[in-house]
């Protein structure tokens, strides 16, 4: 899985440097900045324990974006975001917030539906790339436990979903899927902690 996902965003790397840079709908065609919020949780076998209740955080989500045309339709758009993440653990006698923030990098291949006026709808899918910059478990106390030692330094997800340009404004509604572990192996022999990030976000920005 993690060559899969190596491999399509080599190719949208590939696509990045080869597409002229004229404006046209074979070259750079847009770019911008996006804002929204990532509501957030995690998945997996490890990610859930008996007796306490999971719960979604909800975060902020901010980055940028080019697109380049590869004609009418089709376009390959990569993205620097920071995203936040994590999920809040509650049981009977406390509760702990697990705050994760990455810098994600998706690389998301996008067909425009054709339409007349300024309303311009498309869907995308793309692999993300995932660097954590923090991550933090914080009790109902205020006693806060850093996660760095736990957790990978980088992840490979999947990001799908529906935007729309209404004239130089983008709206986005997002799922992200995570396809590797973030947390370190465990033992000897190393056993892999099954624990994944998962979101929906909901961005607007600008293009131009």
């Amino acid at each position: 899985m993690k060559k899969f996902a190596m491999s399509l965003m080599a190719l949208g790397a590939a696509f990045m440097l080869l597409a002229p840079q004229d404006g046209s709908a074979s070259g750079l065609v847009g770019k911008g900045f996006k804002v929204g919020l990532n509501i957030s949780t995690l998945t997996g076998d490890d990610a859930d324990f008996p007796g306490v209740d999971k719960k979604s955080r909800v975060n902020l989500a901010i980055g940028g974006f080019l697109t380049f045309g590869l004609g009418d339709a089709i376009s390959i758009q990569p993205e620097l975001m920071y995203v936040g993440g994590g999920a809040n653990y509650e049981w009977s006698t406390g509760s702990t917030d697990r705050k994760l923030s990455f810098l994600d990098i998706p690389v998301l291949v996008k067909y425009g539906i054709p339409t007349t006026g300024n309303f311009k709808p498309s869907v995308y899918l793309g692999p993300a790339l995932r660097f954590l910059l923090s991550g933090e478990d914080e009790d109902n106390a205020g006693t806060t436990t850093d996660l760095k030692d736990d957790t990978k330094s980088t992840s490979f997800g999947l990001v799908f979903g529906v935007g729309a340009n209404i004239s130089s404004v983008t709206l986005d509604l997002r799922y992200g899927l995570g396809l590797s572990s973030i947390w370190e192996d465990v033992g000897t022999p190393p056993q892999e902690v099954d624990i994944k990030t998962a979101g929906f976000e909901v961005l607007v920005g600008y293009s131009f």
